[in-house]
């Protein structure tokens, strides 16, 4: 049983995330999150399990054309063949 409630990200426009390794970034989708962490599609290889990452979140507000950024530090907790479960550091 889950202890935060999750909402879907597409229907709040949290869609595009961001992440940081190392010197590389890539572009990933997340596709739920909650207060406690995301799921993130992604190949699972391409994200090392139990290290600190750094991740962005662009929110698009649907009342204009602005972007605001959100940067989070995750942990990938859980692999799946779809993609990745991340808690975020405090």
């Amino acid at each position: 049983r889950r202890r935060h409630t999750r909402w879907n990200c597409s229907s709040r426009g949290l869609g595009d995330v961001y992440k940081r390794q190392g010197g590389h970034k890539s572009r990933c989708t997340a596709t739920d999150i909650s207060t406690a962490g995301t799921f993130l599609k992604v190949n699972p290889l391409q994200v090392p399990r139990n290290k600190r990452l750094n991740l962005m979140f662009a929110l698009h507000l649907n009342a204009s054309n602005l972007v605001r950024l959100r940067r989070v530090s995750a942990i990938a907790i859980r692999t799946e063949h779809s993609g990745v479960g991340m808690k975020f550091c405090k």
